[in-house]
């Protein structure tokens, strides 16, 4: 409830799903950009299109064949159906831009497109997503958007306990078919092909011929391959502790990595909150530009009730989705907890939350209607948590910040409307 909603956004790092994570266990290596691919740059995800008035621009995917996309597209990776999934992806383009740069025997790039782009890869990439939207989460299209003259689609993920990351999928048309050829993620801030490049740099550990020659920089390139590996897959068998003591042994140079800091933020718990913070600290004040910092920051600043970090945060999300109002309601809302009343209204007056269709949407509203000492709204917010989510309210006489509402007429309203308890068996 609306008491909780710090609580509720303390995990949007630790418990949400890294793809490229997941995926690079499932081939048995992890991987950083190393000096023999640095002359290529990395893939960033472009502004949103500054609208041109009444100007008509042609695009290759209209927004009603986006949108069919990406409807497609979640139904397709909730219910783990493998071939879709394959099929609505460019494997093609997005193999061509992982493996630039790099001079391996075909034998061995061959084998790799193989693996990258078997269905047992495909499964273990959308496996997660599929088992948390089952299990209460939601993955759901935000909008269709242009960048840079492509058509993209934003779809949010929210697991069961409410961490939140983004996926943008840009599109081309291949035929008749829609595709993604480009896939980012706001949890790694990068592109896919730009995590699987990484992933070449540690599969060649399995080509003796070159490991052989490996000294100096190249040699410490392949060792935080190896201990990235094995924290991640420590993490997938729930194994923090273990991942954590990986790290700490890590020599200072490969522990301010991008990927070992990662992961090192989604493996502390919460029950040390000063060590949660700090690991997130750590990879700021490293990173302090990289995309993936609007998302992990959002923690630090409702922890600590930062206001400059915590719309710095927000800002950068909703460039990376370009506007999503399901943000506007969550940060709207830890805004009202904070009493800044005006903001929080300012955010999510014009916002229905039924129109989100998710439960912590109205939820964030309440928030703000508690703040605002509206009682009219509070009370419509708990009908609708109650009756159409199921929320087991009753009493709220006794429950902190419900003072000023339960001394309302509309408290007596919601008493009368409570349903009558089941009837016992005998």
């Amino acid at each position: 409830m609306t008491t909780q909603h710090p609580r509720l956004l303390s995990r949007i790092v630790s418990s949400t799903v890294v793809c490229g994570v997941m995926l690079m266990a499932t081939l048995g290596c992890d991987a950083k950009k190393s000096a023999d691919v640095a002359a290529v740059p990395a893939e960033r995800l472009p502004d949103v299109d500054v609208p041109r008035g009444d100007e008509t621009v042609k695009v290759a995917v209209t927004e009603e064949q986006a949108t069919a996309f990406a409807n497609q597209w979640q139904q397709a990776v909730i219910a783990k159906d493998v071939p879709t999934v394959q099929a609505l992806v460019d494997w093609d383009g997005i193999m061509n831009r992982t493996l630039r740069g790099f001079a391996v025997e075909k034998e061995f790039r061959d084998g790799f497109i193989r693996g990258a782009t078997s269905p047992e890869s495909t499964l273990r990439l959308i496996g997660t997503i599929s088992d948390e939207v089952n299990a209460g989460g939601s993955y759901r299209l935000v909008r269709v958007t242009r960048r840079a003259g492509r058509s993209h689609v934003t779809l949010r993920l929210i697991n069961p306990d409410g961490a939140l990351n983004y996926h943008d999928l840009r599109l081309k048309r291949s035929g008749d078919a829609i595709v993604a050829d480009r896939l980012f993620f706001a949890s790694t801030g990068e592109a896919f092909s730009d995590t699987l490049r990484a992933m070449v740099a540690g599969a060649v550990q399995s080509q003796g011929s070159v490991i052989r020659q490996l000294t100096g920089e190249v040699k410490k390139e392949m060792e935080l391959l190896r201990q990235q590996s094995d924290m991640s897959n420590a993490m997938r068998r729930g194994d923090n502790e273990t991942a954590l003591a990986i790290y700490e042994k890590m020599p200072t140079e490969l522990q301010q990595e991008k990927m070992p800091m990662l992961l090192r933020i989604m493996a502390t718990g919460l029950d040390d909150e000063d060590a949660y913070l700090q690991t997130i600290d750590d990879f700021v004040v490293r990173y302090p530009n990289d995309a993936a910092v609007g998302l992990i920051t959002l923690d630090a600043a409702v922890f600590r009730e930062d206001h400059a970090l915590l719309m710095k945060s927000y800002d950068q999300l909703q460039r990376f989705t370009g506007g999503d109002t399901y943000l506007d309601l969550m940060v709207g809302g830890v805004l009202a907890n904070q009493g800044r009343l005006s903001e929080a209204k300012e955010l999510t007056d014009a916002i229905d939350p039924a129109d989100l269709k998710l439960a912590s949407a109205h939820d964030f509203k309440l928030s703000v209607a508690m703040a605002a000492d509206d009682h009219p709204a509070t009370l419509k917010q708990l009908m609708i948590l109650r009756d159409d989510y199921g929320y087991a309210l009753a009493d709220l006489s006794g429950i902190e910040g419900f003072e000023k509402f339960v001394a309302s007429p509309q408290y007596q309203q919601w008493q009368a409307s409570a349903p009558a308890p089941a009837a016992s068996q005998p």
